[in-house]
């Protein structure tokens, strides 16, 4: 716990849109969020080299161990007050639930990049592509690990290696 102008609050580690991201809550249900709950906007879940190989389903641990807190409101690093915190974790998961579907249904022995392109075919700058490959590609590797999908590697035109990703013969 952390004491801040009087009032006492509870650190929670929450995992998925960051390694280390934390919130804090006080006793009344009132919580600061950071970037794990926003309002009208998704938290990016992103796979980045290196870090957290499957931060999906951290975030939706994430969600689950908010949800046991039983907290109302909340005040998100973005945007304005979460008045109805559980209806909007709740938008969340029915957010992430409907991505992984367009991920599985687009998965057709393609990479990331080729599936990230048609699920979010209308990108505008490169900081678009990259934050919405990162994103697919946490998708993928959560499906990945469910065993809805499998990942194989493959050379390319240039010699490159790829990743190519197509639904398993035989679901687990």
């Amino acid at each position: 716990t952390i004491e801040i102008g009087g009032e006492t609050y509870r650190i929670v580690w929450t995992p998925g849109h960051a390694d280390g991201h934390m919130i804090l809550h006080r006793a009344d249900g009132l919580a600061f969020t950071g970037d794990q709950v926003l309002i009208k906007i998704t938290p990016n879940i992103a796979r980045w080299p290196g870090l957290d190989p499957n931060p999906l389903a951290h975030y939706l641990d994430s969600l689950d161990k908010l949800e046991r807190l039983q907290l109302a409101r909340a005040l998100p690093g973005h945007r304005a007050i979460i008045y109805d915190l559980p209806k909007r974790m709740a938008e969340l998961r029915a957010h992430h639930a409907a991505r992984l579907r367009d991920c599985l249904a687009a998965a057709r022995h393609c990479t990331a990049y080729e599936v990230c392109l048609e699920i979010f075919p209308r990108l505008k700058s490169a900081d678009d592509v990259r934050m919405a490959l990162v994103e697919t590609l946490s998708h993928l590797e959560y499906l990945v690990v469910k065993g809805q999908l499998t990942a194989h590697t493959q050379r390319g035109a240039q010699g490159q290696e790829l990743v190519i990703y197509a639904p398993t013969l035989i679901p687990r």
